[in-house]
């Protein structure tokens, strides 16, 4: 695919679609033949020791040793992080809320708020709705916390 990439712009000698653009049968000819001219152009590469069969996989960076080693390390941080959670479902105390990253209670004042958030939530919104959307009132004024 990067034979097939133009190196000059618009007007430009180069074999790229920007200076065909406006010729409707010349691009079609260049869409045509793009993977064959980029055949060529990798052959001759290779011919004069250019490029090498065996540089042709390694050129994308996700497939570098040090890319894969490092995207490993990633994945073993992720899956380890992910098992330090608890289970929600293996805790006896069914009466309060967990917090699943520590382990440890939500406080009884926090606990309440974050059980009604969406009851809240939908109140505020209809209420948004009925007194600034429908009677067209007071529609950029901030809205109240609550």
């Amino acid at each position: 695919m990067k034979h097939t990439k133009s190196r000059s712009g618009t007007g430009g000698c180069g074999s790229g679609v920007t200076g065909i653009a406006g010729n409707y049968a010349a691009y079609q000819r260049w869409v045509r033949t793009t993977h064959e001219r980029s055949k060529y152009v990798e052959s001759t590469l290779i011919m004069a020791d250019m490029l090498n069969d065996s540089d042709l996989g390694t050129s994308h960076r996700d497939t570098r040793p040090a890319e894969i080693k490092k995207s490993e390390q990633e994945v073993s941080d992720t899956i380890d992080a992910i098992n330090e959670f608890i289970d929600p479902f293996s805790i006896d105390d069914k009466n309060n809320l967990y917090c699943i990253t520590s382990g440890s209670r939500v406080p009884s004042e926090y606990e309440y708020d974050i059980l009604q958030a969406g009851t809240m939530g939908k109140q505020a919104k209809e209420a948004f709705m009925v007194e600034r959307l429908e009677k067209h009132d007071n529609f950029f004024e901030p809205i109240k916390e609550t």
